[in-house]
């Protein structure tokens, strides 16, 4: 049964999958890649034959090799539904983890990221920059990979102009630079933790 039928939720694609007792409503949303098994998502609204609602509308995430649960009574084992709430939620989450993991692989960003007090403080994260200098590109080109390990941190997607911009920036003294990669790193974890940096007791 693949025509759309009375009553079908606005989103429906016309994929109807029946079994004897439901006819559920489908829209495909997207697949993703998950510890190397794709997992689609969909919309669904299971309905009786008659069209009566039986289950709300949810978020289905399910795995292709799922098997259907004994009986026939439709739906999959290995998966989950949601709510539009739900997904909310989960995606909120799911976008922190994220953030996080990028934040804690990032390579080449110093441990401490600030906020500096002093010019000091943020020129003790950048020692090797003048340590390892052998000609006038070496120094800009260390302060750029800071630049875009902070922006790699932070989930930042870059267009043209925005290199153009980083590249005129990573001409400066590495300590200014560094502040700019505290700001741009710590601004990114204090939005994923939905907090603000004044809100933190002691400043650090």
């Amino acid at each position: 049964m693949n025509d759309r039928m009375t009553g079908c939720p606005p989103w429906c694609s016309g994929d109807h999958k029946t079994t004897d007792y439901l006819v559920r409503h489908h829209s495909d949303v997207g697949t993703i890649t998950v510890q190397g098994e794709p997992l689609t998502v969909s919309l669904e609204a299971p309905a009786t034959p008659a069209g009566d609602r039986v289950v709300s509308p949810h978020v289905a995430a399910r795995w292709p090799h799922t098997a259907p649960y004994p009986g026939g009574s439709g739906g999959d084992v290995d998966g989950f539904d949601a709510t539009a709430d739900e997904t909310d939620a989960l995606v909120t989450l799911l976008t922190r983890a994220a953030a996080r993991l990028r934040s804690h692989q990032a390579a080449g960003l110093p441990t401490d990221l600030g906020p500096y007090e002093t010019e000091q403080q943020a020129a003790e994260t950048v020692r090797e920059a003048y340590g390892n200098v052998t000609d006038l590109g070496t120094m800009g080109r260390f302060n750029m990979a800071r630049l875009n390990a902070a922006c790699a941190a932070a989930g930042v997607r870059l267009g043209a102009y925005d290199r153009r911009i980083l590249g005129w920036l990573a001409g400066w003294e590495p300590e200014t630079v560094a502040v700019v990669v505290g700001l741009v790193v710590r601004a990114s974890r204090a939005a994923v933790d939905g907090r603000t940096e004044q809100g933190r007791e002691g400043g650090r």
